[in-house]
């Protein structure tokens, strides 16, 4: 009988760590979930070159080159609306790369959403030349 106790005990308390110790299923959903509407939104955008985007330090976010050079940019600054229901959206950052994917002017977009506890989530798409999806 002690032995299967002390068995049951420690079982417990591996499973009571490994609980303790695991990111919110919730945080992790709603990551990916942030992560595909950033992505929907970026693609939406007008893609106006065929060689690449420049990175600038005044982001207007109106087309799609807006978005380059993003990086470790705090979610609340860049999208207040996506980060309204994101549980500790305060410490979730966002970069994105875009870059020429072929010469056809289709770019690939590339975004990274970091957090301290959960690490780095990527997503990533291909955009064609113009406003067509």
């Amino acid at each position: 009988m002690v032995v299967i106790g002390i068995g049951l005990s420690g079982i417990l308390s591996v499973m009571m760590a490994s609980v303790n110790n695991s990111i919110s299923p919730e945080l992790q959903w709603q990551v990916n979930v942030l992560g595909e509407n950033i992505v929907k939104r970026i693609i939406a955008l007008e893609n106006t070159t065929n060689t690449g985007c420049v990175a600038t330090q005044a982001h207007a976010y109106k087309v799609l080159c807006d978005y380059q050079g993003l990086d470790h940019a705090r979610l609340l600054m860049v999208f207040p609306d996506l980060a309204d229901n994101v549980e500790d959206a305060k410490n979730i950052k966002v970069s994105v790369r875009i870059s020429p994917f072929d010469a056809q002017g289709v770019m690939l977009i590339s975004v990274q959403l970091s957090h301290g506890a959960l690490g780095d989530t990527y997503f990533s798409a291909l955009k064609t030349k113009g406003t067509c999806l």
